[in-house]
């Protein structure tokens, strides 16, 4: 056998190609310090002693007495998985769980390209020694990786580092799933006799549960992170429910000592014939009772959260203007309109803080009926355009995973009307528009 030939027997050989298939999904992760170094060290570490022994003896490791159990199955390639997930741990800033998931990927495309060769030999009805079937073989390996990288990879999630990977239950259950196709398989292969059509079923039978075992992979995140976004709107809306009780109660607290200072005024004005110490009285008077109604949108939560919000802006320098019908709103519970003005109104209040001189700071609310329908729109002025992924805007902090809830918040209880929610950027001015039909 030529050094060319063996290169190419031990690239295809499943530890290699593990370790090469593995960057591959873990593109996105951030790797520790001379982690790529120490990736590489450790898995030629794992790689090369199996190819000495194969050059010296001919004969593939995985297949001597020491890894074999029952005469059909060999350890050797859990032994290789295990390696895997330490070398990943040790390389890559992750943990166990992530390791795992990223792992279990991996195999799943070594597999699938596994039984991909085996169809092309049996098929062209070639040996798997073949030089040029092996050279072909790599072709269709670098196709299958680009595709899933490029093409595949991007729809099922954009940035791997978003994946929050925490579940035990689905991690587990990918790792038994692994090891089921894996014993299965190979319990085929053992059984199948050289009898052409077995073989050709056990590797359509191989490349299949690869493909849907993928799948399933990345169907099970979006499935656990929905839960985990259900989970935190849930605590979102009773966080809501808790503040707008607690502002409701200081505000009319504070309503109750204003109402008491205003009479206390108005003794003292009608006690005083002073001039200029009734003009002093008169303008606290005004602006007392311009404080009491400040706020009459005919809803009471959204009194209170105006009332909330136009304190922060004034403090910020922020000009909020309100043309609110807050009756319209009336068949919403106060927790809702609390979470969804609020996290509408501190979103644009945050925007503002990056806005610089040469533009106004400006929140615009609106909440009109038109029929048969309640209209929101909120606007604010911001720096530049906006990014979009599905309609709703990008975060822009690092830890994309736990940020971003203010807006799905805002979706979430829209779609719990029955409602829909549109975001736009244009001419720096951000737009939030809702749209909720009015229960009959």
């Amino acid at each position: 056998m030529t050094a060319l030939e063996i290169v190419f027997h031990e690239f295809f050989s499943f530890n290699y190609q593990i370790f090469f298939f593995l960057p591959f999904f873990c593109y996105d992760v951030k790797w520790r310090k001379w982690g790529r170094v120490r990736y590489v060290g450790l898995a030629l570490l794992c790689c090369l002693p199996c190819s000495i022994y194969y050059v010296l003896t001919g004969n593939g490791i995985q297949n001597e007495w020491i890894f074999t159990f029952g005469g059909w199955y060999s350890t050797y390639y859990l032994l290789i998985v295990f390696l895997a997930i330490l070398i990943l741990l040790a390389s890559y800033e992750m943990k166990v769980k992530a390791a795992v998931f990223f792992t279990v990927g991996a195999y799943i495309v070594q597999h699938l390209a596994q039984n991909c060769y085996l169809l092309l030999a049996v098929f062209f009805n070639v040996s798997s020694q073949n030089l040029a079937y092996r050279i072909i073989c790599f072709v269709l390996l670098m196709v299958i990786l680009l595709t899933f990288h490029f093409q595949i990879r991007p729809q099922l999630r954009k940035d791997l580092r978003e994946i929050n990977i925490e579940s035990t239950t689905m991690v587990g259950f990918l790792f038994f799933a692994m090891l089921f196709i894996n014993v299965l398989t190979s319990w085929i292969y053992h059984q199948e006799g050289g009898d052409m059509s077995a073989h050709i079923g056990y590797t359509f039978y191989g490349a299949l549960s690869s493909i849907l075992l993928l799948i399933l992979q990345f169907g099970m995140i979006d499935l656990i992170e929905a839960i985990r976004d259900r989970k935190a709107m849930n605590e979102l809306i009773e966080k809501a429910e808790k503040q707008y009780i607690q502002s409701k109660e200081n505000i009319e607290a504070l309503n109750a000592k204003y109402h008491d200072f205003k009479y206390r005024i108005l003794e003292l004005v009608n006690s005083h014939a002073d001039g200029d110490g009734n003009a002093y009285l008169d303008e606290t008077l005004r602006l007392i009772e311009n404080y009491q109604d400040a706020f009459q949108t005919g809803n009471e939560a959204m009194n209170i959260l105006l009332t909330e919000k136009s304190a922060l802006c004034k403090k910020e320098g922020i000009l909020l203007t309100c043309f609110v019908d807050g009756a319209a709103l009336s068949f919403m519970k106060p927790a809702d309109i609390y979470l969804l003005f609020g996290n509408a109104l501190d979103n644009a209040i945050e925007a503002l803080a990056e806005v610089g001189e040469d533009l106004p700071k400006t929140i615009d609310v609106s909440v009109t009926k038109k029929n048969g329908f309640v209209v929101i729109v909120v606007e604010n002025t911001c720096r530049g355009d906006a990014t979009f992924v599905k309609g709703m805007p990008v975060t822009s902090k690092e830890d994309k995973s736990a940020h971003g809830f203010g807006t799905k918040s805002i979706k979430y209880i829209a779609e719990t009307y029955s409602g829909n929610l549109v975001m736009s950027c244009a001419d720096h001015v951000f737009t939030v528009r809702c749209l909720i039909p009015v229960p009959g």
